[in-house]
């Protein structure tokens, strides 16, 4: 089974050029059209690209499966699952809240508010719902894709990491965000008059 996870070279270079030929967007500026996909190894070097990685890690996990289950640690048999807060108010004013909410979308601070009161008992129906669309949370909850709301959420769920997502994202791909919007021309503002809060 192993063998099929290492295809020869002429197979990794004929799927990184029919990828490059299917996608044209997908094509680097090396003189190949793919060494980002796909590179070969010079003077005792290894493969490089994406393709070449991914085979690698399906190598990997299929030696490891092959090796049979490994023993459980201590810390694996904790679970991991991710405790709500308290709630702040009774269940039935959150859903008193929630019936408001479907029905009103002003005034905005309102909104924040009553969507701020029953985080904690959203976040409980969805975790207990889990087999409802996205569709069907938005009919029950459809404040939730007002602006902020989401990050307030977060903000209420996650107090402790909440403050250190925009750290973590900005310096990564705002720039990288920036250049692709106005690449595709939706760059509402020029790039000069950005400001690091819009960033």
């Amino acid at each position: 089974m192993l063998a099929i996870f290492r295809p020869t070279v002429v197979m990794k270079i004929a799927l990184a050029s029919a990828l490059i030929h299917a996608f044209p967007c997908l094509n680097d500026d090396s003189g190949s059209g793919f060494g980002t996909w796909y590179a070969k190894g010079r003077s005792h070097h290894p493969a490089t690209g994406f393709l070449e990685e991914r085979l690698r890690n399906i190598r990997k996990q299929l030696m490891r499966s092959s090796r049979g289950p490994r023993p459980q640690r201590e810390q694996d048999t904790v679970p991991s699952r991710i405790v709500i807060p308290a709630a702040t108010i009774s269940e039935e004013r959150a859903v008193q809240f929630a019936e408001w909410l479907k029905n009103n979308s002003q005034p905005l601070a309102q909104v924040e508010a009553y969507m701020r009161d029953i985080c904690q008992y959203r976040a409980g129906w969805i975790r207990a719902e889990h087999s409802k669309s996205i569709p069907e949370f938005l009919a029950m909850f459809p404040r939730l894709t007002t602006p902020g709301m989401i990050a307030q959420d977060f903000s209420i769920l996650f107090a402790e990491p909440a403050p250190k997502l925009f750290e973590t994202w900005v310096p990564l791909y705002a720039d990288k965000i920036i250049r692709l919007a106005k690449r595709e021309g939706k760059l509402a503002l020029p790039e000069e008059q950005i400001n690091l809060d819009a960033r």
